[in-house]
């Protein structure tokens, strides 16, 4: 109990710490716009100095036999060159952050098209405001590359904003935390500001790395890692990740009524994009089945967080996922398809199937008929059903990462009062 009270009290440090920091530097980025990146850019080009500086001065000082590897002259004239290209050439210096906000803008655009595409292909309307973001995204984006000079004020002001809504965010979870009611898991659902996305997809990755750390010291130990409730959850959250691979990114899916329910892109003959883009499909199977699966054949690490639902949200639930089972239709892997070569199939629904025995559908209609991995994924099948249980985590952008419900839901479970009550992990 002891620990449990000092994380919630060290939690909630944290969130107004990092809330009134945010907003500081929102204050400052606001009032002091390119003057403000100037004297940061000025700052980052005197470390890059004294760090070349604070190298020569130690390879001076031991033998040449003494000297690490990592300090060679080669890094000395690379942090000189860095620190004085940024120092002297001020142009091109504040030219970088609106460029590469240009492009992350373009590359929002570019999402944008591809889900108004496969809207239309599956006969899905497509909202007006949808379209302008679209069109916004890559009219400020074209127009910021080609004059980055010129637009850097309004950019400022964009960041300023972002981060002024983003520390609003901590002051609220510290306010929710010190006062406790019972509306708190209400099911209205609010838009709030989140890292952003290039950003929350490096966050499975980054526990994954930490969790080996932990399990490298303490061997097999993992009853301070996974931690129950008294109480049986009504719905878990698995989150999986990888040491390599385009699993660093993450996968969600839910285990809900004694059944994993997950969806993806598993249909490799509908591939387009390298996997991007393709067929969406949904399985079922065993919960012990499938992590067995995951963590033996898939060398997989899940991260689960256990729900506890009161009678309303588990209504809410059953009435989503009955409106999803209605739209699909059965589908059946190659394997299946081909049992007299059973050994021959090793896409991953063939392999799944020889493990867990899973039953796979394709969706009839609807957004989740294409799967697209930057919106209609794994991640948004997921939050259109847990949605329905008050979790608030809808993002300002749009997309939602595994790595956003990661975080998420970790601090949820620290909280007092929260619908989040188990945390486990399997590897």
């Amino acid at each position: 109990m002891k620990i449990e009270l000092n994380e919630s009290y060290v939690k909630r440090g944290n969130q107004i710490f990092t809330g009134v920091s945010l907003i500081t530097v929102g204050i400052l980025i606001l009032y002091g716009k390119s003057d403000f990146l100037n004297i940061v850019m000025k700052a980052i080009a005197i470390a890059f100095i004294i760090n070349a500086l604070s190298q020569t001065i130690s390879i001076a000082m031991k033998k040449k036999d003494d000297i690490n590897n990592n300090t060679t002259i080669g890094h000395i004239i690379l942090n000189l060159v860095i620190g004085f290209c940024v120092f002297y050439l001020e142009n091109v210096s504040l030219s970088l952050l609106p460029i590469v906000f240009a492009l992350y803008m373009i590359l929002n655009g570019v999402v944008k098209l591809i889900t108004i595409y496969i809207y239309i292909k599956n006969g899905i309307n497509v909202k007006l405001g949808v379209l302008i973001e679209c069109s916004v995204y890559f009219i400020f984006g074209a127009t910021s590359l080609l004059s980055p000079l010129r637009h850097l004020n309004e950019i400022l002001i964009i960041i300023s904003i972002y981060f002024l809504l983003f520390g609003t965010n901590f002051i609220k979870q510290f306010i929710s935390e010190i006062m406790p009611n019972k509306t708190k898991n209400n099911l209205k659902r609010k838009v709030r500001a989140t890292l952003p996305v290039f950003l929350a997809a490096s966050i499975p990755h980054k526990v994954l790395k930490k969790v080996n750390e932990y399990f490298e010291i303490n061997s097999e130990d993992t009853e301070k890692l996974n931690r129950k409730s008294k109480e049986d959850v009504d719905l878990e959250v698995f989150i999986h990740v990888t040491p390599n691979g385009i699993g660093m990114v993450g996968h969600v899916d839910l285990y809900y009524n004694g059944e994993i329910i997950s969806y993806g892109n598993y249909d490799e003959s509908s591939y387009k994009l390298f996997g991007v883009v393709g067929r969406g499909i949904l399985f079922r199977c065993e919960k012990d089945k499938y992590i067995n699966f995951c963590t033996g054949c898939m060398k997989k690490t899940l991260f689960s967080y256990g729900l506890k639902l009161n009678e309303e949200q588990k209504k809410n639930i059953d009435k989503k996922i009955n409106e999803i089972k209605d739209n699909l239709i059965e589908w059946k892997p190659p394997i299946v398809l081909d049992k007299d070569r059973l050994d021959e199939y090793n896409d991953y629904a063939s392999v799944l199937y020889k493990s867990t025995g899973a039953k796979f559908y394709k969706f009839k209609s609807g957004k989740f008929k294409t799967y697209f991995g930057l919106n209609t994924n794994c991640v948004l099948l997921a939050d259109s059903v847990i949605g329905h249980s008050g979790i608030d985590i809808l993002s300002i952008s749009g997309v939602i990462t595994p790595g956003t419900y990661y975080e998420y839901l970790k601090n949820e479970f620290i909280k007092k009062n929260s619908i989040v009550i188990s945390q486990n992990i399997y590897r």
